[in-house]
């Protein structure tokens, strides 16, 4: 790592797993290196407060409007960079990215930009406005950025097929800060109280209830295995566009004993240190740092094999489970299967908990300090 400030750069420190990874990297920076400058577009992230005493933050901007908040840093990130003597700028996630790389094009800032791409860009950037202008930007700033960081082999292949002029070696592979050392204690902390039976196997599911988090087959799922292996009861942890269409399912499913859409939750992790498997039932993923999260919590998980980053996580039948996407069938006789079989579920769980050291943020943020 040469001389000079390293900043990191976002729109703010919100509620999602892109700004979960950045704080664990900030909270976990190396102590033998002067601690890092945040500058946010805008404030009022809910993560902020979790940030240790020793990062500074600094805020372009007061307003609230996302869009208005990186419009304004455009013209305010060169003062910055400037006055801080910043020698490398990490940028995490693609609009980040964007302003960062823009503003240098227009003020000319002698700073190495690097971006880390959380998302599939071929598939998170087609449609609407997405599609006329965050892509063609994309295509056309990234080949400027010092180093791409891509959240898997997966992404990876998916930036070099949008990109043509962008360079195999230009991109580095670096997973996401999955856990780091205050990440056991979530599992002991305050949280949202939970009625279950504790005479029944508890499943848990976590993310937004969009489409594509898949949890319509998981649905479907587990209406298959209840017929298969008696009880079960499910717990699905977020919030989102489908939560009336998954309530509606609930219901036609019969499932209303047996499923509880839980909504959203500071700390997750009690609820799902406490299950019995995890279950990602996406359609696609950019990493999916859950999956990790639980391993970490001692928890086995079924994952499908959707594109990308389970894969790259998950050995079968190692470390966890894997099954095909969108298949609600197969998904139902991994659950029973591996309810059936305490045995597997402690052996899973074990080398889970093993593989989700591989991803502590300290050896994470060191992996991207390597790249100055």
């Amino acid at each position: 790592m040469g001389s000079g400030k390293v900043v990191f750069f976002t729109t703010s420190l919100g509620s999602g797993g892109a700004e979960m990874h950045l704080l664990r990297m900030l909270n976990s920076y190396p102590k033998e290196f002067e601690p890092p400058l945040l500058l946010l577009a805008k404030a009022g992230g809910s993560y902020e407060k979790f940030l240790n005493s020793g990062i500074k933050v600094q805020y372009l901007t007061k307003s609230t409007s996302s869009s208005w908040s990186l419009i304004l840093s455009l013209f305010r990130l060169p003062k910055i960079i400037k006055e801080t003597n910043c020698k490398s700028l990490i940028a995490i996630m693609d609009i980040a990215g964007i302003t960062a790389l823009l503003s240098q094009k227009l003020f000319g800032v002698a700073c190495n930009v690097i971006v880390s791409c959380q998302v599939n860009p071929n598939i998170n950037y087609e449609d609407g406005m997405r599609k006329w202008i965050i892509k063609p930007l994309i295509k056309w700033l990234y080949p400027s950025a010092y180093k791409i960081v891509a959240i898997s082999k997966g992404i990876k292949k998916e930036i070099l097929k949008l990109i043509h002029k962008l360079k195999e070696d230009q991109i580095a592979v670096i997973y996401n800060a999955a856990v780091d050392d205050s990440f056991n204690e979530k599992a002991y902390g305050v949280s949202k109280t939970i009625q279950f039976d504790t005479d029944r196997f508890k499943l848990v599911a976590c993310g937004r209830l969009t489409k594509q988090k898949g949890f319509e087959n998981l649905l479907k799922a587990l209406k298959i295995a209840k017929n298969q292996c008696n009880g079960i009861q499910l717990f699905i942890i977020g919030e989102g566009e489908l939560k009336d269409l998954l309530s509606n399912k609930i219901q036609e499913y019969n499932l209303i004993e047996d499923v509880t859409l839980v909504g959203f939750m500071d700390n997750p992790y009690r609820l799902i240190s406490e299950s019995d498997i995890f279950v990602l039932s996406s359609l696609w993923e950019g990493f999916g740092m859950v999956i990790v999260e639980a391993m970490a919590l001692g928890v086995p998980v079924i994952s499908t094999d959707c594109k990308y980053g389970p894969n790259e996580i998950i050995e079968h039948e190692k470390n966890g489970l894997l099954v095909s996407v969108n298949n609600p069938s197969e998904l139902a006789m991994k659950i029973c299967a591996l309810l059936k079989d305490k045995d597997l579920r402690d052996r899973l769980a074990l080398n889970g908990l093993k593989r989700s050291k591989d991803f502590h943020a300290l050896e994470i943020v060191n992996q991207y300090l390597n790249l100055i």
